[in-house]
């Protein structure tokens, strides 16, 4: 059912520019980053494109993004918009020419970024730190791209409260890493010493504990 918003959406068509009906209506007011359209309501700010599509169409599945077939951040035009999940956001992004090369980010660079989205960063966050695209950061971090190298995909489960590499015995690190060695998935290592899947990532790598 599509939401109520008259005096909101009066405001909002006001700062649309709809000139040439057979291209698109691009957003005339202030503009958030890489150009998309900023719309306030009361001390909320959201993405006009989004909110033109909410309008339209109704409420945005959560976890959902809201894509441009024309290409064009600050358009609004609702028959421009259409629903994709970040996997479909990523590669249309790709197929566009959107997503920036990876060839300036080094080996220790997508590890980083991995670990970094294992321990809970957000994307945004890390595209942020690294000066790259959201979608190119998820492209990382779940694998699909720089899947030759290793490192943690996804945030990893048993993130929250577990317990820190200093609770660790010498003896167990080494025994971790010997469960390792054999084979045994780090997954069953983190559940059997109470420790994230990163923790167990980082002392089989030697990234934690090198003087072991």
């Amino acid at each position: 059912m599509r939401p109520q918003f008259t005096s909101v959406e009066s405001r909002f068509w006001s700062k649309v520019d709809k000139s040439n009906p057979d291209r698109c209506w691009l957003w005339t007011s202030t503009k958030a980053g890489r150009g998309y359209g900023s719309f306030r309501i009361g001390q909320r700010q959201v993405y006009a494109h989004r909110l033109s599509y909410e309008m339209t169409y109704g409420p945005i599945p959560e976890g959902m993004y809201v894509c441009h077939s024309c290409d064009t951040p600050p358009c609004v035009r609702p028959d421009h918009l259409f629903i994709g999940t970040p996997q479909e956001n990523y590669h249309d992004a790709r197929r566009k020419g959107r997503v920036i090369s990876s060839s300036r980010l080094t080996t220790d660079d997508i590890l980083e970024i991995r670990r970094l989205a294992a321990y809970g960063l957000k994307h945004v966050e890390i595209a942020r730190r690294f000066n790259i695209k959201r979608a190119h950061a998820w492209g990382i971090v779940t694998g699909r791209s720089w899947s030759h190298v290793g490192g943690p995909h996804g945030t990893l489960p048993g993130r929250r409260g577990a317990h820190s590499t200093a609770k660790l015995t010498l003896e167990q690190v080494h025994e971790i890493r010997s469960l390792a060695s054999t084979g045994m998935p780090n997954r069953e290592i983190s559940e059997r010493f109470g420790i994230s899947y990163a923790t167990v990532w980082e002392i089989v790598t030697r990234r934690t504990w090198r003087s072991l």
